[in-house]
């Protein structure tokens, strides 16, 4: 398949089944299910890559002070990672 063609239900199922036809109610199952898989964010720019970057960023600041606040309430040395 095609990466630019967005499979059918019975693609979906086919693949599901190994490449055999898939049985009915698999086809049917998939239907009442795909409102839950189906991707419907749209596009939304990069909005999301500009959060997950601020994310990871805060995370890369403040997880080390936690880690070294933690060696300390156990009593141990805080290891020197360079």
């Amino acid at each position: 398949m095609k990466a630019d063609v967005t499979p059918t239900l019975v693609d979906v199922a086919t693949l599901l089944c190994k490449g055999a036809n898939p049985p009915d109610w698999v086809i049917e199952r998939l239907g009442k299910r795909a409102p839950l898989v189906a991707d419907t964010t749209g596009d939304q720019g990069d909005d999301i890559d500009r959060l997950l970057l601020k994310s990871a960023l805060h995370l890369q600041r403040w997880l080390p002070r936690y880690t070294i606040r933690t060696y300390e309430m156990i009593g141990e040395e805080y290891p020197a990672c360079n």
